[in-house]
């Protein structure tokens, strides 16, 4: 009996965060996103929450 494998993939940009399934083929099954949280600037460097990504992130792999 095969084994039935599927890869999730995760990019998180700093404009949106991408979730996409892939089969055991290698072929893109589903492909979703959200919005990444807001970048602000402190002290002269660009700042993003992780654990905005990461909600949003739990989010999308729910989703899959």
């Amino acid at each position: 009996m095969a084994t039935r494998l599927n890869t999730v993939v995760l990019d998180l940009g700093t404009t949106t965060i991408k979730a996409a399934l892939c089969n055991n083929s290698s072929q893109i099954q589903t492909v979703l996103s959200l919005p990444a949280p807001a970048i602000k600037m402190d002290q002269g460097r660009c700042v993003s929450d992780a654990m905005e990504y990461l909600s949003i992130a739990k989010q999308l792999l729910t989703k899959c």
